[in-house]
């Protein structure tokens, strides 16, 4: 039968036209049996006079050469009556031309390989768009004079990057300034990315009020996509666009891991997107380069140069650590601590006891006098600290008071001067976005904690526990524990924690009330929730209204007490309904403090509380009913009053 289709292909006659196609990846993943995603190989033509495309046939156990032969075929004698042949054909692969030219000698039909089939890459893009529902983004050979060499050369530098682990030395507010050699626009400032845990790589920006800009922005991705800024991520191949992941299919390229494909884009408004220019993507190279081959010695520095190769060149590269080098006035203030202010009143409080304790006052009159006197003399109320821990806590307020690399610097320092710290491990606990890493720093900075304090004061201390300051980094430390525990799945281990550091401390500087709540609503533990509730009857706060709400509709349902509850609790937030249905999401940094009946607030209350909810069958909708039925009541109100 195929010979005998050979021989129909070769009587048919000749049009004047040249055919495009040959074997090619579905614009498509798909997930199988296998370790990674692939993509199938599909035989295409497409015939520029019609156009037309021919059905494509997938390549399973076959001879690839073969099926894209059949399809060439299938598709010239598809037209019956009108069928005919081309005058020459075009393909990319070498091997599949010779097989085409042995098969149809005779034919008439010219076989030619070439490099490009621009025609039909754009019926494979068309292809792409119509299975993505959206535009298929460009890839890197898209870029003016850009070439496979040089994008080799690229992968190379960017493999080593990702292998020198940067993220772990750098967060994303240690910010870098390129000095030399001149960066390209939108370049001249690079933040590491990966710190998190999240997204690796690099962003990039033009000045540093445009990085402290996004810093504040509520949503920094769509500040940069407005903005338009420059960013190097690096991810799984299945989030390159297919021509990049063609590469390297095609052309092997370095590669550090399966997650560390590298893809350099910039974006701007209206969802504009183009990769780099040959220029850029040489400065690129380089400066992947001169980082990965950084040291922690240079970045203690603040400045330093590398010397390496950068577009087959070698090419200096100075570099600089924007807060290392700045004076203390022109650091860059922000993102800082959340709690930095708080760690600032609770340094002074620990320097005003100390001058207490030197001066040993009769009565708490002649202190008050004291300070009073000395209160414009800041040198006479400074006492210096005393024992290691003292000199070690003293550090860590500096190192609230700092960001990114410097704060986990102080936090090592302090660690080094006395191990019982419990503040410094949880810095670094926070800094990590690892969980099983920060459990085990949590872990020593609780038992460092309990080393500190000894034992009297848990029993002396009981119920009024923050109220001394000392004890302030253990519970900081066991309330990071918890946190973590939760996460990581020892439900029952972290519900202890936060049930110990309420009796610990009853008035619940902290807030673990709620945090409690929140693990006792997702287990379902109403009894225990019930008495939380009681025990905390005159908090007004949203999260503790919608609480009482939730808790009497999982008990009772849709009943008058449950329905004055959900009332009380409407008043209290009107922002949070929605957050709770899902009609508007929750932005990418939730805030670290709020005002009570603000959105603030509600964004807060619904990072904690929306599972709780839709877990409770039924709940959501209830809540919308009793939204809908207090606002019909509102309109009515103001209709009656206008009349």
């Amino acid at each position: 039968m195929l010979e005998f289709n050979i021989e129909r292909f070769k009587r048919l006659p000749v049009q004047p036209g040249i055919w495009q196609g040959g074997i090619f990846r579905m614009p498509a993943w798909v997930t199988g049996e296998a370790e990674k995603p692939f993509r199938p190989l599909i035989a295409m033509w497409v015939n520029p006079g019609d156009p037309r495309v021919s059905q494509p046939s997938t390549v399973e156990n076959e001879d690839p050469h073969q099926v894209a032969l059949d399809n060439l075929i299938d598709f010239a004698l598809e037209l019956g009556r009108k069928a005919h042949r081309p005058f020459a054909v075009e393909v990319k692969d070498p091997k599949l031309a010779a097989f085409l030219e042995q098969r149809l000698q005779g034919a008439g039909t010219r076989v030619d390989c070439v490099p490009d089939l621009p025609l039909m890459q754009r019926m494979l893009d068309e292809l792409a768009e119509s299975m993505a529902k959206g535009k298929e983004p460009p890839g890197m050979l898209t870029g003016d004079n850009v070439e496979i060499g040089q994008i080799k050369r690229f992968t190379e530098s960017a493999s080593s990057f990702y292998q020198a682990r940067l993220w772990e030395e750098l967060s994303d507010v240690d910010l870098v300034e390129i000095l030399e050699p001149l960066p390209p626009p939108g370049m001249r400032y690079a933040s590491v990315l990966g710190h998190g845990g999240q997204t690796f790589g690099l962003g990039f920006f033009d000045s540093l009020k445009e990085y402290e800009k996004m810093c504040r922005a509520a949503a920094p991705g769509r500040f940069s996509a407005k903005n338009g800024t420059w960013s190097l991520t690096f991810g799984d191949i299945t989030d390159l666009p297919f021509a990049d992941a063609d590469l390297w299919e095609d052309h092997g390229l370095p590669l550090a891991g399966t997650q560390a494909y590298p893809c350099p884009f910039w974006f701007g408004p209206k969802k504009q997107t183009r990769r780099p220019h040959a220029h850029e993507l040489t400065f690129l190279e380089g400066l992947l380069r001169a980082l990965a081959e950084s040291t922690s010695e240079d970045m203690d520095a603040g400045r330093w140069s590398r010397s390496v190769s950068a577009g087959a060149k070698e090419t200096e590269y100075r570099l600089a650590l924007v807060n290392e080098v700045a004076e203390p006035a022109n650091a860059l203030g922000f993102p800082g601590n959340p709690h930095r202010f708080r760690r600032a009143m609770e340094q002074d409080m620990a320097n005003l006891q100390r001058v207490m304790d030197e001066h040993d006052f009769e009565s708490i009159e002649d202190a008050n006098a004291f300070i009073q006197e000395n209160l414009n003399k800041e040198q006479s109320l400074k006492a210096a600290p005393r024992t290691p821990l003292e000199q070690a806590q003293e550090l860590m307020y500096d190192a609230w008071e700092a960001s990114g690399r410097r704060s986990r610097i102080f936090a090592r320092k302090a660690l080094e001067i006395c191990g019982d710290c419990a503040d410094a491990y949880v810095l670094l606990a926070e800094d990590t976005s690892d969980p099983a890493k920060a459990c085990e720093l949590y872990r020593k900075g609780v038992e460092a904690g309990e080393r500190a304090l000894g034992t009297d004061i848990f029993k002396e201390g009981m119920g009024r526990f923050w109220g001394i300051l000392e004890t302030r980094p253990y519970m900081r430390a066991r309330a990071g524990f918890a946190q973590v525990l939760w996460q990581l799945g020892r439900q029952a281990e972290a519900v202890g924690h936060y049930e110990e550091l309420l009796r610990l401390n009853s008035v619940d500087n902290q807030g673990i009330r709620y945090l409690l709540a929140a693990c006792l609503l997702e287990l379902g533990d109403n009894e225990k929730l019930g008495k939380l509730l009681d025990a905390n009857a005159d908090d007004g706060t949203a999260q503790w209204t919608y609480l009482r709400a939730l808790w009497c509709y999982r008990r009772e349902g849709d009943t008058a007490k449950a329905r004055k509850l959900a009332k009380e609790a409407l008043k209290s937030n009107r922002h949070l309904p929605d957050l709770l249905f899902g009609k508007r999401r929750l932005p990418e940094r939730i805030p670290q403090s709020f005002h009570l009946g603000h959105e603030d607030e509600a964004i807060c209350c619904a990072s904690e509380m929306r599972s709780g909810w839709k877990a409770t069958p039924g709940a959501l909708d209830w809540l919308a009913e009793m939204q809908q039925g207090r606002r019909g009541r509102s309109n009515e109100k103001k209709w009656i009053k206008n009349v």
